[in-house]
């Protein structure tokens, strides 16, 4: 599993993701820091330096973009340049994940011995829609329509052959995605 993380200043947060992820979670994964903004952290320091300092994870890649590129055009260079590995996660800068629940990814990917599943996310408390973890009375996991962008894993020769994310669309990449999964016969999952 690759997983890709845009940031733009948001170091604090980033810290506190990659910590709780690197922490908490435990299967063979690496991760790719997609950095959009400032070449230092809030102290003034070297930003991928500080990073290392902070979260000690072997597997970790961190591109200076040396511009905000925007989220899907990050996303989309972190797969062309650092996936080779069979899925692949997108995932937001201000996650938090649960102490304890080590299996959470590996879990996510697990439904991908499936070979009709295209992609799986989890819940928020910030989502909306299906995703969001106040919805009460749906199944722990389903089929859904549509995946929200801020964790989700996708078969990375299907990403390949969609052409990763539209870098035209000024917002609604997830759900352009979710439809061009659909259109090509997957299925989307919800792990709740």
């Amino acid at each position: 599993l690759t997983i890709a993380i845009p940031t733009y200043n948001n170091f604090k947060q980033l810290v506190d993701t990659l910590l709780t992820l690197t922490t908490s979670v435990e299967y063979p994964y690496k991760i790719v820091v997609i950095n959009n903004g400032d070449s230092v952290d809030p102290n003034g320091e070297d930003f991928e330096e500080s990073l290392r300092k902070w979260v000690r994870y072997g597997h970790l890649k961190v591109i200076n973009a040396g511009e905000n590129l925007g989220w899907m055009k990050a996303i989309n260079k972190a797969f062309v340049e650092e996936c080779d590995t069979r899925l692949f996660c997108m995932m937001n800068d201000d996650l938090l994940f649960l102490p304890y629940d080590t299996i959470f990814m590996r879990e996510l990917c697990s439904y991908f011995r499936f070979p009709e599943i295209g992609a799986v996310g989890p819940c928020s408390n910030f989502a909306f829609s299906a995703q969001n973890l106040w919805r009460h009375g749906l199944p722990r996991v389903f089929v859904t329509s549509v995946l929200i962008g801020f964790c989700m894993i996708v078969r990375s020769d299907l990403f390949s052959e969609i052409g990763g994310l539209d870098e035209g669309l000024s917002g609604g990449d997830d759900f352009d995605l979710s439809t061009l999964i659909r259109q090509r016969g997957f299925k989307l999952l919800v792990d709740r």
